[in-house]
């Protein structure tokens, strides 16, 4: 028996040995633990396979035959297009390469059957047609109790057999499974009906049903978003720990207004005034509502992280330019980095109609911007003129300089990670709010999840005369009217 340790190196694994463990570095497996949490991504189910003419167009199914007829024609491309043909006795499916002339030597060496999967589809011939299937020859020597089980498919690179994945991963959970250390302690796992984590492992490589890979597949899932939220919440109390701006807002009115960056009084009117001398049309009820969430959340001593979501054309933007005039007015610059050239010009143009009738000035700042225009944004941005500055990632690169920046905003947050966030949170002064923006449809438990360090604010009513977005669902098989309704 191996040393039970889950630092053994893998060429000890019963069926390994130093040639195998070669081909399993190339996945990146050195050691046992390394096997044992290199999950499968998919099970063929070869309990019950059913007959090759019963097969379903327009689903992905595991087929069992004998390989009866192997082709090669060439293309007018000098590319090579493969056929080979299986039957079972019921029916034939066509399977298909095109240009991987390996896959001919490969089905040449088969004497037994195969074992395919993928997209099955009509053929020319009232028979079936797969497209590039994963496929193995069957081992001849397996019973059928060890044949005719849920059995693992892992994701290989060119040269690594699944049959020695296989190998190393039934070694690895029957002599070390019991050997992995569990996180969560045994009440925890009892409150929440969760296994323990060698026995998940276990299930997860080698199944005993359905519903033992489920169970063991949840036990995982739990704990990974379990320590995703821990991390989060711990970075949650972090940011509320920390000191930010009080943007003074409720007092942005007349006379009683913050002076701007050089000292000139502000303009007169309250904030919501200002407002509606801005914009050119009025905001609704949702782009209030959110508005003053984040004015709320700016007047707060504490660094506002707050998430906008709303559907393309409810009016993020003109939310943004809401919270970022008040940002202004409190004597502050303000930043909105946008992921392409093309979406910072076009917030560029947007902001600089709506802020040039209450005077705040904007400037843009992008990487294909020519040394002059570039130096004068840098400038105008070091000494506090462009109150206002919109750009790509050029906005964090190391030459650029704000005088006191204390507003952020961030368009189209899902291409966007956390170090881009922190990194042009830092060209500020204190710690200035971020508000990030995005029109991704998530749902609030999964927005919670992937952003939980952020409040989160909905626009959920679209201005008057928009159409509302449509989601479709489609199957594979319908992806060709898919590219047809986008071609239209």
């Amino acid at each position: 028996m191996p040393p039970a340790s889950l630092d053994t190196e893998v060429q000890f694994l019963k069926g390994v040995g130093p040639k195998g463990a070669m081909l399993l570095q190339k996945l990146g497996l050195k050691t046992v633990g390394d096997v044992l949490w290199y999950l499968p991504r998919r099970y063929d189910d070869r309990r019950h396979l059913p007959p090759l003419s019963q097969l379903i167009p327009g689903e992905a199914q595991t087929i069992r035959g004998r390989i009866t007829d192997v082709s090669t024609r060439g293309t007018k491309g000098g590319k090579v297009l493969i056929k080979a043909t299986v039957s079972d006795g019921s029916g034939f499916v066509t399977m298909v390469w095109f240009n991987q002339p390996w896959v001919v030597r490969e089905l040449n060496k088969v004497e037994g059957e195969i074992i395919a999967f993928g997209m099955v589809k009509e053929g020319l011939k009232h028979d079936f047609e797969m497209s590039a299937p994963e496929w193995e020859a069957i081992d001849e020597e397996d019973d059928h109790d060890e044949f005719a089980r849920l059995t693992p498919v892992y994701p290989l690179t060119e040269g690594v057999p699944q049959r020695l994945v296989r190998r190393a991963a039934e070694s690895a959970i029957r002599y070390f499974a019991d050997q992995v250390p569990d996180p969560l302690p045994k009440a925890f796992r009892a409150k929440y009906r969760l296994r323990d984590l060698g026995w998940c492992l276990a299930q997860m490589h080698r199944p005993d049903s359905p519903q033992s890979r489920d169970d063991a597949r949840r036990r995982l899932v739990f704990e990974e978003f379990f320590y995703l939220q821990l991390v989060l919440q711990l970075r949650r109390q972090q940011v509320q720990a920390e000191v930010g701006i009080s943007f003074p807002v409720s007092a942005i009115q007349g006379a009683d207004a913050a002076p701007t960056l050089f000292g000139e009084p502000a303009a007169t009117g309250t904030l919501w005034e200002q407002v509606h001398a801005m914009l050119p049309f009025d905001l609704t009820g949702a782009q209030k509502r959110v508005t003053q969430e984040i004015w709320d959340d700016m007047e707060a001593p504490t660094p506002m992280n707050r998430l906008v979501q709303g559907d393309v054309g409810s009016g993020k933007t003109a939310v943004a330019a809401c919270t970022m005039l008040a940002a202004v007015r409190c004597g502050y610059q303000a930043a909105l980095m946008a992921p392409t050239e093309i979406l910072a010009e076009q917030h560029f143009l947007n902001l600089s109609k709506l802020f040039e009738p209450v005077g705040v000035t904007v400037r843009l700042l992008v990487g294909k911007q020519n040394a002059a225009a570039k130096r004068k944004s840098l400038e105008a941005a070091g000494n506090g003129t462009a109150q206002i500055c919109v750009g790509t990632h050029a906005l964090i690169s190391e030459g650029v300089r704000f005088h006191k920046l204390g507003f952020v905003v961030i368009a189209e947050q899902h291409r966007f990670g956390v170090v881009q966030r922190l990194a042009l949170r830092q060209k500020g002064v204190g710690n200035p709010d971020v508000l990030v923006m995005t029109a991704t449809p998530i749902p609030r438990t999964l927005t919670m999840t992937l952003y939980g360090d952020l409040d989160l604010s909905v626009i959920d009513e679209l201005p008057p005369g928009r159409k509302p977005i449509k989601t479709h669902w489609k199957r594979p098989y319908e992806r060709e009217a898919v590219y047809a309704s986008v071609r239209k």
